[in-house]
């Protein structure tokens, strides 16, 4: 089995000498975080750039000293090697180990779903521990060539940035990122259109935009709320990592769990196992259940078929590391999306989901 492709168009247009195109596949790759070569080749292209951003399209969007790079003999003999390395590791999946001997174990690919993921500093989407072992958990799988497909938010303002005011008492400062500077791309439907997809909330349904890391060898979809189609009051939803109040903290998971296996299904992949990092995602097990009633099978055998295919880790194996929410919230805001689709609600929280 082949690593999982999913189509998407860059977030930002920036144009660059025909020879050098190749920097832009670099670019929109996160390889780069974890292969120095490449990030010493951008570095090379502006490094006042680098040192400020640590970001290659931050490096492209702004450089402009084109012409001494391409009369360096040295520039674009470091380019090509790091290229081809690039392209060699993208190509050679096939022949990896795991695809010799076990891709004829799964039937479909591996679905990892996580709160957060810390790729890398300049894609704010992590707090800590959590976000750098999904980070790392992605980079290993692309280096072993598993056919993985991840699932986390766009959190566009990110985790707060601690500060003190001058009595002393902490403040919580938040970056409004640029997705045009960030190393994402918009996926791209059948019909090669935006990828949208909806998730149901109490009285009206939400639209959630579908972005794409792409790590190595595997994608990582980022759901997306902050959209025109949204309301005013719900378009902030996946804008802050652990955010505060507990029903917008719900409302992020409904949109992780379901809208996450919506994005999976819409791009036409069958995952043979899903894995849930932490317990932020519980909803896909649900959602997923919702799929096999609404094709004929009892509620009983759908829940024994979601378990079969179901992997959970956990990072903070401690009360206080861990979601907990008001049966009444559940109720109200979960409802809609559970009842409507023939898995009720109450059986959700008998099982502690």
């Amino acid at each position: 089995m082949d690593p999982v492709h999913v189509p998407s168009l860059p977030a930002a247009s920036f144009i660059l000498p025909p020879s050098l195109e190749g920097l832009r596949r670099l670019a929109y790759n996160l390889h780069w975080a974890w292969h120095p070569q490449t990030r010493s080749l951008f570095a090379r292209i502006d490094s006042t750039a680098w040192a400020r951003y640590r970001n290659p399209i931050s490096v492209l969007t702004g450089a402009t000293g084109w012409s001494r790079l391409l009369d360096d003999p040295g520039f674009l003999s470091e380019y090509h090697d790091v290229l081809d390395a690039f392209d060699a590791y993208m190509a050679n999946g096939s022949g990896h180990w795991f695809q010799r001997r076990y891709a004829d174990r799964l039937s479909g690919p591996i679905a990892y779903f996580c709160a957060e993921y810390g790729f890398h500093e300049s894609l704010g989407i992590y707090s800590g521990g959590l976000g750098v072992l999904a980070g790392d958990h992605m980079k290993a799988a692309s280096d072993m060539a598993l056919p993985a497909v991840g699932v986390g938010l766009l959190y566009r303002k990110g985790y707060f940035r601690q500060s003190i005011d001058a009595d002393g008492h902490q403040e919580h400062d938040y970056t409004d990122y640029d997705l045009s500077h960030l190393p994402i791309g918009r996926v791209q439907d059948a019909s090669g259109l935006p990828l949208t997809v909806t998730v149901e909330l109490p009285g009206r349904v939400l639209s959630v935009a579908v972005w794409v890391a792409q790590v190595g060898r595997v994608p990582v979809l980022l759901l997306d709320t902050d959209v025109l189609e949204n309301a005013a009051a719900d378009r902030p939803i996946t804008n802050i990592l652990y955010v505060r109040g507990r029903e917008m903290r719900l409302h992020q998971e409904l949109v992780l769990g379901i809208g996450g296996v919506r994005a999976i299904r819409a791009l036409d992949l069958d995952p043979s196992a899903w894995h849930l990092n932490e317990g932020h995602s519980a909803f896909l097990l649900a959602e997923r259940a919702r799929e096999y009633v609404l094709a004929g099978s009892s509620l009983a055998d759908a829940w024994a078929r979601v378990r079969r295919a179901s992997v959970f880790t956990i990072h903070t194996p401690v009360s206080a590391g861990n979601e907990r929410f008001d049966a009444d919230l559940v109720r109200r805001v979960a409802g809609p999306a559970l009842t409507a689709g023939g898995v009720p609600v109450e059986d959700v929280l008998e099982l502690g989901l």
